[in-house]
């Protein structure tokens, strides 16, 4: 499966799956709580830091029912607890061997965007789990990882390698 994300504007993606555009991402970078807007397939969801310190995230559906959330482990940690559609699963942010956000789910990665120094040049690089095939999670790792995208790729097309 081949997964792929495509400017289409200023803090605006398209979503492709095989080919296929599913959904799509707008992300205000210019307000401060920096809030994204997801449609995939007939829903909207609404992607969001949440907290006094901005350094929770939720997700919630256009009903207004929240359907994930991320907290960090304690203070200094680059792990968040993530409660997602009734699971938990940890999200990370590591090296390897450069910047990459993952969701993990009893020590197993489900999905993993990460920097690649493909073709001599910075590329995007998603890494899915074999049965992981709800989709918001690859917008929430998308709206995590898409500054560090930004600030190591051009603006041309994505490349976006699935291994």
């Amino acid at each position: 499966m081949n997964k792929q994300w495509i400017k289409t504007g200023e803090g605006r993606y398209n979503f492709l799956v095989n080919g296929q555009v599913v959904g799509n991402i707008s992300i205000a970078t210019n307000t401060t709580d920096r809030r994204a807007v997801a449609t995939l397939g007939d829903n909207t969801y609404t992607i969001r830091h949440n907290g006094f310190w901005k350094n929770g995230l939720e997700i919630i559906d256009q009903h207004g029912k929240q359907l994930a959330t991320a907290q960090p482990a304690n203070w200094f940690s680059s792990t968040m607890a993530l409660e997602f559609r009734g699971k938990k699963y940890n999200l990370k942010v590591r090296n390897n061997p450069l910047a990459e956000w993952v969701v993990t789910h009893n020590s197993l990665d489900v999905l993993a965007y990460g920097l690649d120094a493909g073709h001599g040049k910075p590329a995007v690089r998603i890494t899915s789990a074999a049965e992981q095939a709800d989709y918001l999670l690859d917008f929430l790792l998308w709206y995590c990882f898409v500054p560090i995208a930004m600030e190591n790729t051009t603006d041309e097309l994505f490349l976006l390698l699935v291994a």
